[in-house]
C-alpha cells in the first residue's frame, strides 16, 4: 500500500510539472510580446490587414460553392466569412486596445495580452477561410475524379455497344 502511495504521488508530482512546465511557456510567450510590444502590435496590424485582403476571395469562392453545389455540400464553411469578418474586427479592436495602452505606457501584460488576443482572433479568421479553400480543392479533386470515371464509363459502354453491334463470324 505504501508503495501504491508513493507511486501516486510521484505522478501527481509529474503532472504537476507538467502543468507547471506549460504555464512557464505561456509565461515566456507574454514576456516575449511584452518585451517587444511595438513591433509585434505592428505584426498583428499586418496579418489582419493581410488576412482581410483575403474576404474578397474567400467570397468568391464561397459563392462559386454555393452555386455549384447542394447547400449540405458547403454547409460547413457556409458562414466562415461572417466568421472571419466578426474576428477581424475583434482582432482590430484588441489591436487598437494593445495601442492605445501602449501610448498610454499602461502595464506592458495589459498590452500583450490584447496582442495575443489579436493574433489569436487573426489565426482563426484565417482558418476559417482556410476552410473554404480547402473544401474548394477537395470539390475540385472530386468533381475530376467524378470526370475521369464518367469518361471511363462511357468509353467502356461505346467498347461493349461496338463489339455487340459487330458483325459476328459464323
Amino acid at each position: 500500500q505504501v508503495h501504491d502511495w508513493n507511486t501516486r504521488i510521484v505522478q501527481l508530482c509529474e503532472s504537476a510539472q507538467a502543468g507547471l512546465d506549460a504555464q512557464e511557456k505561456a509565461f515566456d510567450a507574454l514576456r516575449a510580446l511584452e518585451k517587444d510590444a511595438p513591433a509585434n502590435l505592428a505584426a498583428v496590424r499586418e496579418a489582419i490587414a493581410a488576412t482581410s485582403a483575403r474576404l474578397g476571395t474567400g467570397r468568391t469562392t464561397l459563392g462559386l460553392l454555393k452555386k455549384r453545389y447542394a447547400p449540405g455540400a458547403v454547409a460547413t464553411v457556409s458562414d466562415s466569412i461572417e466568421q472571419a469578418k466578426a474576428l477581424l474586427a475583434s482582432a482590430g479592436a484588441m489591436a487598437d486596445d494593445a495601442g492605445s495602452r501602449l501610448s498610454a505606457e499602461a502595464g506592458a501584460g495589459a498590452v500583450a495580452d490584447s496582442i495575443q488576443s489579436a493574433q489569436q482572433d487573426v489565426a482563426r479568421a484565417g482558418q476559417a477561410l482556410d476552410g473554404i479553400d480547402r473544401l474548394a480543392a477537395i470539390v475540385a479533386e472530386l468533381s475530376a475524379r467524378l470526370e475521369k470515371l464518367v469518361a471511363e464509363a462511357r468509353n467502356g459502354i461505346a467498347e461493349a455497344r461496338a463489339v455487340r453491334d459487330a458483325p459476328h463470324d459464323p
